[in-house]
């Protein structure tokens, strides 16, 4: 599972937080929460860039992950 957070983190170029990860995994078939997400994150040195704040109905808007296949 550390080499799908690396996988997103790399993808949106270090800019996916704990919540947008978490949903990601979760499309993913991985059912994890946003605690477990940060600390996959944390122990896959996985951190975000800089802040950007979204509105919630861009985050249900996110792109699908069908990039990782």
């Amino acid at each position: 599972m550390l080499q799908w957070v690396n996988n997103i983190a790399e993808f949106s170029d270090n800019t996916y937080g704990q919540r947008r990860v978490q949903k990601a995994l979760n499309l993913l078939d991985y059912p994890v929460g946003r605690r477990k997400t940060a600390q996959l994150m944390k122990e896959a040195n996985v951190w975000v860039r800089y802040f950007k704040k979204i509105s919630r109905r861009c985050m249900m808007k996110m792109a699908p992950v069908f990039w990782l296949f």
